[in-house]
């Protein structure tokens, strides 16, 4: 009975002991609880911290790529030709510029010293958009690209500026040598005359409409249309009073029928004769 006794005492005493313990740490927590907390907070807000300033402090600029060599002296920019290219002298890169764009070369003195300068050397050449340095996109001819007869159309765009509407030549083709108001070979369009407007007795003929030979849009051939009868096509002359149309479209004029003599003496009475009629008409032509 004695040793069961001991026994029990001993766990009692184990059982007060843990307990303590676990009072103690219990204890501990609570008390130092709000202090690590306290001390966390303080490391994230010191992080945060950090952050934010990362972010807002100025970045620092690069060093220069290229330290000066004393006495290489650098001379202006100079403009060159528009849409040229060159070669740089220290890396053998050839530079081309666009239409747009203006070839500018950088002078040294003494000649070449730049290439001398390390870590690299400095750019002697360069391409800037430049407004004298223009690019065009050819049009239409004419009245058709809303120019004037002979002159063509053509989209300009210089040095990146917004593209315009231009009439003139550019001379040769496919360079950018433009010259406004200037005539296109290629544009200039006529009214075509026909043999029988050379050859047929004049007294036939008339006039030619009014503004008939302007704002074509491609070579026409003249069609020949009664007195006052002018429409809106182009290239039409009249016949002269009391003469008429032959053929559809009108390829000459002649006296009409009724006025028609079988030779040269039968001529209706007031009337003259005027010599043959149009070739391929074995008749002679009778007019007041």
């Amino acid at each position: 009975m004695g040793i069961f006794r001991k026994i029990k005492q001993t766990k009692a005493l184990h059982a007060i002991e843990y307990s303590i313990i676990l009072a103690l740490v219990m204890a501990g927590i609570i008390i130092a609880g709000p202090y690590v907390i306290r001390s966390w907070n303080a490391n994230l807000k010191g992080w945060d911290d950090s952050i934010q300033d990362s972010l807002q402090d100025p970045l620092l600029g690069a060093p220069p790529s290229s330290a000066p060599l004393e006495g290489c002296e650098a001379g202006n920019w100079v403009d060159q030709f528009c849409g040229a290219g060159s070669v740089d002298p220290c890396t053998g890169n050839t530079i081309s510029c666009s239409a747009q764009e203006m070839l500018q070369i950088q002078s040294y003195s003494p000649g070449g010293c730049q290439c001398a300068i390390v870590p690299s050397p400095p750019p002697s050449i360069r391409c800037q958009l430049d407004p004298s340095c223009c690019e065009y996109i050819e049009g239409l001819c004419g009245v058709a690209g809303g120019c004037p007869n002979g002159q063509r159309h053509y989209i300009e765009t210089c040095g990146g500026n917004p593209p315009t509407d231009v009439c003139g030549y550019v001379d040769p083709p496919g360079s950018n040598n433009f010259t406004a108001g200037a005539s296109d070979p290629l544009c200039v369009f006529q009214c075509q005359i026909p043999p029988s407007k050379i050859t047929a007795p004049t007294p036939y003929y008339g006039d030619v409409c009014t503004d008939d030979e302007t704002g074509l849009f491609f070579d026409t051939p003249y069609v020949y249309v009664p007195d006052g009868g002018c429409t809106a096509a182009k290239c039409e002359i009249q016949c002269a009073p009391g003469a008429v149309v032959v053929g559809i479209p009108g390829t000459s004029c002649t006296c009409p029928p009724e006025k028609q003599g079988v030779d040269a003496t039968g001529c209706p009475v007031g009337f003259v004769n005027q010599g043959a009629c149009p070739p391929g008409q074995a008749v002679f032509c009778c007019m007041p």
